[in-house]
């Protein structure tokens, strides 16, 4: 049953184009892009909705700050008489008539504007500041995606030269099998191995799939393309030797996310003067012309007219906005230890994953390539067994998936960090 099951498995192989599927192939088959992450990163700028939707946010912020800067409109009040008690005629409209016409204007007093126009300053701020870190964030995961992405398809190319290999060995004993000098059964283990391999790869192709779809959106490009990232790890390690945790800590306070608190506080702060404000007297300067009053005609008047905070003095308001203040104020300080606490963390992190490369690439080079081709022809002259063989294989897996992933932490910390990979 169990060389049935597999001679079903090889049939699927041959006919499957998921299995069949070449890694050196995957990136011409289609149309693709080649491009480094700061040339996917432009991309997405363009056309990511999130980051355009960032965008309009700062633009309500501009436009509310030009609205506070704005002066309320005059209220203008007109009163005529509707029966006049000396000629008993309803709405006279000649000089015997009765007509009053007040206009009044408020006036702010103590920052009652200013403080205002301050807050929706540092509102505004805000918003850009919210809009950047909104796009370092998109930036992070950009570039975590489009490491991994590079990282499967090294690991795809890695299986699929195994798979090659496999096939070379399946062709050789096939025409040993003809010649009666190879059983068919030792063809099937082979066979087999090579479906694992396949296996394999076909999961790895499913997280390309996954990746490839999500950069797409991020970019806006069609669901056709393919993306070859383009990363060159020996020089972002150089970069990254010349890097100082201290330097780092030093311009951390100018993160976008920092600054962001900053006039967050800054905005509350304002809001607090301005309660205090707003419990000093409202004022308003009234002018007012009566046409017929009691003390003559075209009487003409000016007046002031003001609250008196005795019954309510804002006490609440104040009180709430000095809360959301000191609330603030302790979200910013937690934020700015967390945030050099996440720096110490994966700073030391990646020192130690730069570690591991350091010391894999001691132990790699071109010779594991060639001995994949010495084991692959010792076997053809059956100097070496079939699990000798397969055990070969996982080595040399094992040892490229491992340098490759220690690559891919590093350069993945680097971007945690806010550092652009080159």
């Amino acid at each position: 049953m169990r060389i049935r099951s597999l001679t079903i498995l090889w049939a699927l192989a041959i006919q499957c184009p998921i299995f069949a599927y070449a890694g050196g192939e995957s990136i011409v088959s289609r149309d693709s892009v080649a491009c480094s992450i700061e040339e996917m990163w432009q991309r997405t700028l363009r056309h990511h909705l999130l980051l355009n939707a960032k965008q309009k946010e700062v633009e309500v912020a501009k436009a509310s700050l030009a609205q506070e800067k704005l002066w309320e409109n005059p209220q203008i009040s007109l009163s005529h008489n509707i029966n006049n008690p000396v000629t008993h005629r309803y709405f006279e409209f000649n000089k015997e008539g009765q007509t009053d016409i007040q206009i009044s204007q408020r006036i702010y007093i103590a920052g009652q504007r200013g403080e205002r126009i301050r807050m929706a300053s540092e509102e505004m701020s805000k918003a850009q500041y919210g809009q950047l870190d909104a796009e370092r964030l998109m930036r992070k995961e950009l570039s975590g995606q489009m490491v991994q992405l590079f990282t499967l398809q090294q690991k795809v190319d890695v299986v699929q030269k195994e798979v090659l290999s496999m096939d070379t060995i399946l062709q050789a004993y096939e025409e040993q099998k003809a010649k009666g000098n190879v059983s068919s059964i030792e063809i099937m283990r082979i066979s087999g191995l090579r479906l694992q391999l396949l296996q394999e790869k076909a999961e790895l192709m499913a997280d390309i799939t996954r990746l490839q779809q999500s950069i797409r959106l991020m970019g806006g490009l069609d669901a056709q393309t393919v993306i070859v990232p383009k990363i060159d790890y020996a020089a972002n390690a150089a970069m990254l030797e010349k890097i100082q945790l201290s330097t780092m800590k030093r311009e951390l306070i100018d993160r976008s996310d920092i600054r962001a608190d900053e006039h967050e506080v800054k905005s509350a702060e304002h809001h607090v003067k301005l309660q205090k404000a707003n419990a000093l007297p409202e004022i308003n300067l009234t002018g007012e012309w009566d046409k017929n009053g009691s003390i003559g005609r075209n009487f003409f008047a000016f007046g002031v007219t003001f609250s008196l905070p005795v019954l309510n003095r804002n006490q609440g308001n104040i009180r709430a906005a000095r809360a959301s203040l000191n609330s603030k104020r302790l979200l910013q300080d937690w934020n700015l230890r967390q945030a050099h606490s996440e720096m110490e963390t994966a700073w030391e992190k990646l020192q130690m994953d730069l570690a591991i490369v350091k010391e894999a690439e001691k132990h790699q080079g071109m010779e594991i390539d060639r001995m994949l081709e010495e084991v692959q022809a010792q076997y053809m002259k059956r100097n070496i067994s079939l699990l000798e063989l397969a055990d070969y294989y996982q080595t040399y897996k094992n040892t490229h998936f491992l340098m490759m992933d220690s690559q891919k932490e590093v350069l993945i910390g680097m971007a945690e960090m806010g550092i652009n990979i080159q």
